[in-house]
């Protein structure tokens, strides 16, 4: 839930209770009781729901900017394809060439990209062709930008 306050749950079968309970009090036996405290207060006042409704908007904007803007790069023939996710803060992007290949020349510019080979652990696996592109740590602007400098490099089909 927040990374910084280290709280989170799990839902899991019974089955399974047990051993994850004992697996997190190896891996971190200490809480943050106050910190713990302050985040229930806090979603008990009813501030977590306005969070969320907030930042639900922010990130459904900034969804829809992206999308405004890989249609656009579609129509240049520089993405093959791309689908608006259901939820998450990423989409796969279909390029018309190696996604790896993508991914190298991306970083000979200093810009980070991930491809879908990254995320198989069976590596035969990879079409190749998939690229993911983040929405949620970044405003309006520099989701233009960064889309302006990666769809740069890919030659149009």
């Amino acid at each position: 839930m927040f990374p910084g306050a280290r709280i989170g749950f799990m839902a899991l079968d019974k089955t399974l209770s047990d051993a994850v309970v004992n697996y997190k009090t190896i891996i971190n036996y200490k809480v943050n009781v106050p910190m713990q405290d302050a985040i229930a207060r806090w979603m008990k006042a009813g501030d977590f729901e306005r969070y969320l409704r907030k930042t639900t908007k922010v990130y459904n904007q900034r969804r829809d900017f992206m999308v405004q803007q890989l249609v656009h790069y579609q129509n240049l023939g520089k993405v093959k394809s791309f689908t608006v996710p259901d939820g998450g803060m990423a989409m796969w992007v279909e390029v018309n060439q190696s996604a790896q290949q993508l991914a190298k020349l991306a970083l000979n510019n200093s810009i980070f990209l991930q491809q879908e080979g990254q995320f198989l652990v069976d590596k035969t696996q990879s079409q190749d062709r998939f690229i993911r592109l983040g929405f949620a740590g970044m405003n309006i602007e520099n989701i233009e930008l960064g889309l302006k400098c990666i769809f740069n490099l890919i030659k149009e089909q």
